[in-house]
């Protein structure tokens, strides 16, 4: 069934359902990020970078997952949690679509790695999900999130002025699109 969970391998690492992963090793993730994260995040209270914090979130994971609106993976190795990979708000009807969500440990940047697990992500959307559209969007001046997406053959759609507020600022974004090219 496309909702089951589906694991990817991503060279050494693996692509797992996030409420496989390890609370412990998830909030070591993000606490490890959090200077990096900030900017693109939501604010956070000390709560979020707490174990307890994630086996919460991992049970909010298996729900969203069983009622079908949204999918999340955590790319783990022996090591821990290397980054989070999201489709939420997975919408069928006449819209047929998801926003992807994404972040990765600064040890891991320019190797590849994010274009790989997107794609697989992607691709499930595609063929197992049957979306039409996956959307992605990003704040103007993040050039490596700007660069993933023009990869993964992302089309900019338009730009939101005051879109989310992101570490207690309203910021614009980017608004990209990739549409199943099966579909086309």
């Amino acid at each position: 069934m496309a909702f089951d969970r589906v694991r990817f391998e991503i060279g050494t690492r693996e692509l797992i359902p996030m409420e496989e992963a390890d609370a412990y090793e998830i909030a070591a993730f993000h606490e490890r990020n959090r200077p990096r994260f900030a900017p693109y995040s939501p604010l956070r209270t000390e709560f979020f970078f707490t174990p307890e914090y994630w086996i919460k979130a991992k049970s909010r994971s298996r729900r969203e997952r069983k009622n079908e609106t949204a999918l999340r993976w955590m790319l783990v190795d022996s090591e821990g949690v290397f980054a989070q990979v999201s489709l939420d708000q997975i919408t069928k009807g006449v819209i047929q679509a998801a926003a992807l969500g994404y972040v990765l440990d600064a040890s891991l940047e320019r190797q590849g790695i994010m274009t790989q697990c997107l794609s697989n992500v992607i691709n499930h959307a595609f063929e197992k999900l049957y979306l039409h559209r996956v959307i992605a969007n990003h704040v103007p001046e993040n050039e490596k999130s700007a660069a993933v997406l023009a990869r993964l053959g992302f089309e900019k759609e338009g730009y939101a002025k005051s879109y989310l507020q992101l570490n207690g600022v309203w910021r614009d974004h980017v608004l990209n699109a990739l549409i199943n090219p099966a579909q086309l």
